[in-house]
């Protein structure tokens, strides 16, 4: 399915803002970069995969759907901010979209503690 379009983060300064100035938090496939957005009221969200994942944009577009499924499960449970999920080169090891579930999973239940 699809992030619904309020949850979304995709202005480009709204994206770089959070990159440059939210909390980061490392996991081992994916940087979340969080910044509190009160004025929203809920989470938006967006995914940045670079040619530094892997070179082909069929690989990295599908590791972009598949890190929105994981966010899209726990999008009502999320803070008030705005979150960017920074995919890392060591995303490639990921075999199937399982493992990379239950891998952020905890990190997504966590982000109250974070903000």
């Amino acid at each position: 399915m699809v992030l619904a379009k309020r949850y979304r983060l995709h202005k480009q300064h709204d994206i770089l803002s959070v990159l440059r100035d939210g909390r980061r938090i490392h996991t081992p496939y994916v940087t979340i970069c969080i910044k509190s957005n009160q004025s929203v009221g809920h989470a938006r969200l967006a995914v940045v995969a670079g040619k530094k994942v892997h070179p082909s944009a069929v690989r990295r577009h599908r590791y972009q759907r598949w890190l929105r499924e994981v966010a899209r499960a726990h999008i009502l449970h999320l803070p008030a901010a705005d979150i960017v999920l920074l995919a890392t080169p060591s995303l490639r090891t990921v075999s199937s979209f399982q493992i990379l579930n239950d891998s952020l999973d905890l990190f997504l239940r966590k982000l109250h503690i974070a903000i």
